[in-house]
């Protein structure tokens, strides 16, 4: 195991418990304990990102279990200039081992059944250890099948790019996602920050799932049956 793959598993670790999972509580109405991540590492995991990816099952009231994938992402900085990253799927790994777009792209075209949600976070900061001390400045409920349907058919093209460790990865941007309707939700500003504050109550800007609502059928074992394309 590489270092970077360590890097990115503490990374995913520390957003989801101290970030993520608050606001997952509070969008789909349930306690923390409710919330059950699932590591990349464990053997009987179930995971999008095999190398070092956190995902999650949400025990909701009143409906399935809902299957949610998660990535988080620092800001970016360009001549002092911050921005907003894209939302990234890898397409090629630097072991070899399957990617996240290739796992998606092969449950979808084989009708398996897909994360119902990938939850996509942007980082605070340009930095990891900024981010896990800073939180996150916008979380965005991304559907899954909506998203993958939408590059499969063409209508989200993503850029593709290379890193210096091979690796190749698909940037796609949010206005994008938003214009094919994969944004179920989004969260920001003092909407996002009031699920972290133990004094006040969630703000009646944020989303939150209507309780009972069906959100999920997913059947996690069916996501990573090796399919036939």
């Amino acid at each position: 195991m590489t270092r970077g793959f360590d890097d990115r598993r503490q990374f995913a670790a520390k957003m989801h418990q101290q970030w993520l999972e608050p606001a997952m509580a509070a969008y789909w109405r349930v306690d923390r304990d409710d919330i059950q991540p699932m590591y990349s590492q464990s053997s009987d995991a179930v995971v999008v990102d095999e190398k070092g990816g956190i995902d999650a099952i949400v025990q909701t009231a009143g409906s399935a279990p809902v299957f949610v994938a998660q990535r988080v992402r620092k800001m970016r900085k360009y001549r002092n200039n911050w921005y907003r990253p894209d939302f990234s799927l890898r397409d090629e790994t630097s072991t070899g081992d399957k990617s996240e777009y290739a796992r998606l792209m092969d449950a979808y075209r084989t009708g398996r059944d897909l994360p119902s949600v990938y939850l996509f976070g942007i980082g605070a900061a340009t930095s990891q250890k900024g981010c896990i001390n800073e939180g996150l400045t916008a979380l965005y409920w991304i559907d899954t099948k909506q998203l993958v349907a939408s590059i499969d058919a063409g209508d989200i093209e993503g850029e593709r790019h290379q890193n210096d460790t091979g690796e190749t990865t698909y940037y796609y941007s949010v206005d994008d996602l938003q214009r094919c309707d994969c944004v179920r939700a989004k969260a920001s500003g003092s909407a996002l920050q009031s699920v972290y504050d133990d004094n006040r109550c969630v703000d009646a800007g944020y989303p939150r799932i209507t309780p009972g609502v069906r959100t999920s059928r997913t059947r996690l074992q069916d996501f990573t049956q090796t399919g036939g394309v």
